[in-house]
């Protein structure tokens, strides 16, 4: 049985060493052996997370700095899971769930129909509950039998 290895994050340590050794020129492949990680998390970290300077022929370049990559990696880690965000996406669940909001039926209830009607989507409850209490689907809290934003306090 073959072992998989679980991914890490970079820290800023590992960037700022990725920086240093680029400014020395060394090849991405040295630097990963350095660090001990796959060429390809090197090729992916310099890719993704260097300063991009638009150039007169229209193409992107930059140097690879780790304070930018560091703040860049951040702000992505913390937009990849904001609540709300399974049905955001999902144009035609977010128009079934506010349809049925708009006739009085319960989260409960509506996650419980798209599976009994066969939906080439689903939603939990939970998950519409996190939606209505988001910022994207506050507007539509009047629709709950209680009309609240938030449960309240006992």
């Amino acid at each position: 049985m073959r072992k998989t290895k679980r991914y890490k994050h970079l820290d800023q340590a590992k960037r700022d060493r990725i920086q240093a050794m680029l400014e020395n020129g060394l090849k991405q492949k040295d630097i990963a052996k350095v660090l001990g990680v796959n060429p390809g998390t090197v090729s992916r970290e310099i890719a993704r997370n260097r300063r991009k300077i638009r150039k007169k022929g229209g193409t992107l370049n930059g140097r690879y700095e780790a304070g930018v990559a560091e703040h860049k990696a951040l702000v992505r880690r913390e937009a990849s899971k904001y609540q709300g965000k399974k049905i955001e996406e999902d144009n035609d669940l977010r128009k079934y769930i506010i349809k049925k909001l708009k006739r009085y039926l319960n989260p409960d209830e509506i996650s419980g129909r798209m599976a009994e009607d066969k939906e080439p989507f689903y939603a939990s409850k939970t998950a519409i509950y996190e939606w209505l209490h988001s910022r994207y689907g506050q507007k539509y809290c009047c629709y709950l039998y209680s009309k609240q934003y938030s449960h309240k306090k006992h």
